[in-house]
């Protein structure tokens, strides 16, 4: 028991990680909504994926030390520590898709590249720029948002209170 506090400090540092990667990209997410310039929306694009490695990391993190403090804080047997990890798998399989989609459609929209790799560029905007603005301004951001914020909201519920 004498590393539990040293790995809920990591845990708990790990989240601060995530959220300063992963909420970079959210404001770019919102912020994409509004921008109607070319060259800014790949810089805002650019920011988003970059800023995804630093949350990548932290959500490794997360769930190392939130797995290892479980076993050695004995919560295994407890229905929040269950509920906890199915809401993280749950949240992260929905938002990945979600915004990597959303996106990914402006990317395309732009002429960029939608993957990590330079072969995936495409050579010309794929979308015209009216069709480009209607994918700007959905409300698929909104979604995602409210989707990451109640799925993190929840998280930090069942941690704190652990109420079964």
């Amino acid at each position: 028991m004498e590393h539990y506090p040293w790995l809920v400090f990591l845990h708990v540092l790990s989240v601060l990680i995530f959220t300063l990667g992963h909420g970079a990209s959210a404001a770019v997410l919102l912020r994409l909504r509004a921008e109607t310039d070319p060259v800014r929306l790949g810089a805002l694009l650019d920011l988003s994926r970059w800023s995804l490695n630093i949350a990548g990391l932290g959500l490794l993190g997360v769930l190392i030390t939130g797995i290892a403090a479980g076993v050695i804080g004995s919560w295994l047997g407890t229905g929040w520590f269950w509920a906890s990890l199915a809401l993280f798998l749950v949240v992260g399989g929905l938002m990945t898709p979600l915004g990597r989609g959303y996106l990914d459609q402006v990317r395309q929209g732009l002429g960029v590249a939608t993957g990590n790799r330079k072969k995936d560029a495409v050579a010309a905007p794929v979308l015209a720029p009216g069709e480009l603005a209607v994918v700007l301004r959905s409300s698929r951001p909104l979604v995602i948002s409210a989707v990451g914020v109640s799925g993190l909201a929840v998280l930090l519920w069942l941690m704190m209170f652990k109420p079964f």
